[in-house]
């Protein structure tokens, strides 16, 4: 049984990739808000703005969508 469960948690390891990378500022911000003024007051509204904000970046970024002619 240990060399199934030790299998999952490489697997799972494996697949992870890159997923990890980008968590790493926002967690790294909500550390450093911590230590500086020792309350999670201030980290719930940054956190809430940060959805809006990627779609914002999302929006202008993107390009035109067309519709893809000769599929049908």
């Amino acid at each position: 049984m240990r060399e199934i469960g030790a299998n999952l948690v490489n697997r799972s390891r494996r697949r992870s990739g890159g997923r990890v990378l980008p968590a790493k500022p926002g967690t790294w911000a909500v550390g450093r808000t911590l230590d500086l003024t020792h309350s999670y007051t201030p980290v719930f509204p940054g956190i809430g703005l940060m959805m809006p904000a990627a779609w914002a970046v999302g929006v202008t970024l993107m390009k035109r969508v067309e519709p893809v002619e000769g599929l049908e």
